[in-house]
């Protein structure tokens, strides 16, 4: 186990080296480009994966944002409280 540079909890290497992010709760008119410029305030985005219904060819509402590297995660995480990202208009989270 390693220490966070905060010590507060040890965590493993497999914890330090993550770098992809849920995100939910996103409204169907946002675009790829959008989550792309918000989430570049972290550090640089690698990849926006969105999903579509099939049936609908609709978005499902939810994407994963792959980072460069993980410290962006951590910086993402420390400003949303580590729980769930509640982002509000105009970009469309809800």
């Amino acid at each position: 186990m390693l220490q966070t540079s905060n010590d507060r909890q040890p965590r493993s290497d497999r914890e330090l080296k993550v770098n992809k992010l849920f995100v939910g709760g996103l409204k169907d008119d946002l675009s790829e480009d959008d989550m792309r410029q918000y989430f570049g305030q972290f550090g640089s985005v690698e990849k926006v994966e969105t999903f579509v219904d099939k049936e609908t060819n609709k978005r499902k509402g939810f994407c994963f944002i792959t980072f460069v590297d993980f410290d962006s995660v951590d910086k993402c995480m420390c400003k949303f409280e580590l729980s769930f990202i509640q982002l509000v208009p105009p970009l469309g989270f809800i």
